[in-house]
Order: C-alpha cells, then structure tokens, then sequence
C-alpha cells in the first residue's frame, strides 16, 4: 500500500506514481495528493462526476447522529431516520466507463465505516467496499476501486461514510475512467423504435400484465402503504432516444375501464419529468392509451415509470409496455 500527501481542499487532485489502482474490484489504497487524470489507467481518460444534489464534484462533510423525525398526526406518522452519512454521484448516461475510482481525504485520523455500492436500472445494485472501522490517515487520500457489470452501466455511485465517522470531516469525489475516444452509440435508423424491458421482470420481459391490488398497510407500526400500482422499465445506456412511448390496454371482460395514470421519466441527479398526469382516463381494448415522451436535451433517464392504479379502480386490469424511439 502506498501513501502519498494530503489533498487540495477544493478539488481532489491526486498525482499518484507507479499505484496500480485497477488490480481487483474494490482494490483500496491511500496515496500522496495525485492529479486527476493519473487516477485512470493508460488509454483511458479521467472525469470527474458530479454530486447529486449538490453543486461540484467534490463533497465536504462531517457525518453526524441520526436523528428522528416528529411524528406527524394521523394514521402514518413519519418515524423515519435520518443521517448525513450517503452522498451519490451521477454517471452521465452517454457515456461507458470502464472503472470508478472513490477518493476519500480524511481530516482526522480515525476509524471509518464506508460503503461504496454501484446503483442500475433495474433497481438493484452491486456492494463494491464494506468495511467496518477503516483506519484512516489525516492528510493522506484513501482510494477505492470499483468496476461496473459488462452487460450493464450504473448510473449512480453511491458512498456512505458513517458510523464510526461521526464528528470526523471528510472529503470525497469520484471519477469515472473511460477509452480516451469513446465510440458513438450505433447508429439506427430515426424513427425505429426497441422495446425496454421491465424492471424486475422475469428473463428480458418488455410487457407487464396486472390486476391493480386494494393498498396493504405494512410495518410495525402500521406506516408504510404497499400496491402494485407503479412499474418501471430500463433505459439501457448508452443508448440516445429521441422520444419514448408507452402503451397501456385494458383488458377487463367489458372491454373498457377507467384509470389513473401517470408517467415519469426517472433522471440519475434523483429529479424526474412528470410526462403525464390523468384521473379517470378510459381505455377500451379497441382503443389503448399511447403516451409520448420525450427526454431532457441534455440527458437520458435511467428508467421510465408507468402508473397506474386509484382505489376506484381496484381489480380491473391492464397490460403495458414502453419502447425507446430514435
């Protein structure tokens, strides 16, 4: 392991020498203040990314106790935690990365709890680092490691700092690595359109069929409200759409139902575009609801979300499938 000086307090520049950063997943290291672009192996060039919900690419924190929130008056009062302890970082979506590098710059030296986890579109994630009471250096960057799935790009990173940190100031940043020249997506044909398959579905599932279920209350304390009302399918990066389009039949045994329907379009800095909003609106067999939509100009979203429900409308059933157009 080796160790280098400590870190400009604005950005994270680390000019590291001979540190092989990208033997295994989750290699770890703590080095002297290093230049960005030789975080990255050769041939590939370094990006920093930004901080979701915050401004930069750098975060500056000092993780403090948990605290609980009032309870609210009615039936499901907010008892929720709350921390300072995860930060994400968004991953632009037209763009693959080869390797991640998280570097964390202690103020104190102590022990740490990190967690680092790639965040996908399908809703689950990958755990890159988990480590209990990590002992780290004032003035000197500690360095994690992390490799994406081949058949699939993050779009966020996610660390947690917390724990054992309380009360100690850190510092933090992530950069992707990718080929110095990153090929365009595949041209297709404008106006063709792929399916996109469904978040948690069974094998490559592109339709979801359902009947809307009456809302559960769960928990122990009777605060949490579950239903099968949502559902979400993948954008698949690197793909550029132009537009995407839902399509949502009913198939009740008289042929026509009314629904409440929203759609969304999910973005990797946790903010969304409300496409559609409709109570009540009527769908036959002879007619479906198609619903166009069309993405930011500077950023794709991870996922579209299609919802459909009202407890009005409990047990009729639906289908619906989303495509990506270009």
């Amino acid at each position: 392991m080796k160790r280098y000086n400590a870190l400009s307090s604005s950005l994270l520049l680390i000019t590291i020498s001979g540190l092989n950063l990208f033997a295994p997943q989750g290699a770890i290291a703590q080095s002297p203040t290093p230049s960005i672009d030789d975080l990255c192996p050769a041939g590939t060039e370094s990006v920093a990314l930004n901080v979701v919900g915050g401004e930069g690419t750098t975060v500056e924190k000092t993780p403090r106790n948990p605290t609980f929130p009032i309870p609210l008056p009615g039936p499901l009062p907010s008892i929720t935690i709350r921390d300072n302890f995860n930060t994400d970082w968004a991953i632009p979506t037209t763009e693959i990365y080869q390797k991640y590098v998280i570097a964390i710059a202690p103020e104190d030296t102590d022990d740490y709890d990190i967690e680092v986890n790639l965040k996908y579109g399908d809703d689950e994630h990958d755990e890159i680092y988990d480590r209990r009471s990590t002992d780290l250096t004032e003035g000197e960057v500690f360095l994690i490691t992390a490799e994406p799935r081949q058949d699939l790009q993050p779009y966020q990173v996610n660390v947690r700092v917390g724990d054992e940190a309380i009360g100690n100031r850190y510092t933090a940043a992530v950069v992707g690595c990718r080929t110095s020249a990153t090929p365009p997506p595949p041209l297709v044909e404008r106006g063709t359109c792929m399916r996109l398959m469904v978040v948690g579905g069974r094998d490559e599932q592109n339709t979801v069929e359902k009947r809307i279920s009456v809302p559960t209350v769960t928990g122990p304390f009777g605060i949490g409200v579950r239903n099968n009302w949502n559902t979400d399918w993948i954008v698949p990066v690197p793909q550029q759409f132009r537009s995407f389009i839902a399509m949502i039949d009913a198939i009740d045994e008289d042929g026509s139902s009314d629904y409440d329907i929203e759609l969304n379009l999910k973005y990797n800095d946790d903010t969304s575009d409300e496409i559609f909003d409709q109570d009540e609106q009527r769908i036959s067999t002879d007619e479906p609801l198609r619903i166009d939509a069309r993405p930011r100009a500077d950023n794709q979203p991870y996922q579209v979300n299609v919802f459909v429900g009202g407890v009005d409308h409990v047990g009729d059933r639906y289908q619906a499938s989303v495509y990506g157009c270009y």
